[in-house]
């Protein structure tokens, strides 16, 4: 009775890691998104790249779940 105890959790977790590992090595390709800061304030307008600025009202009106899908939908 105690070897059945023992050997179920150590099945149950052979089973995870293998479906796991499936779904790690998956083909979808994920893009890549870099965000850097300079570590003090400026103004916007004299920022020295281009910069894209989202508002809040933006962010709520649209039915975004990451910030990947609010960059490219705002």
């Amino acid at each position: 009775m105690k070897t059945k105890s023992i050997i179920a959790p150590g099945i149950a977790v052979i089973c995870s890691t293998v479906i796991s590992s499936g779904y790690a090595s998956s083909d979808k390709k994920e893009d890549t998104l870099v965000v850097t800061a300079s570590g003090f304030t400026q103004q916007l307008r004299n920022a020295p790249a281009s910069v894209s600025v989202i508002t809040s009202e933006q962010l709520q009106k649209k039915p975004v779940s990451d910030l990947v899908d609010a960059v490219k939908e705002c």
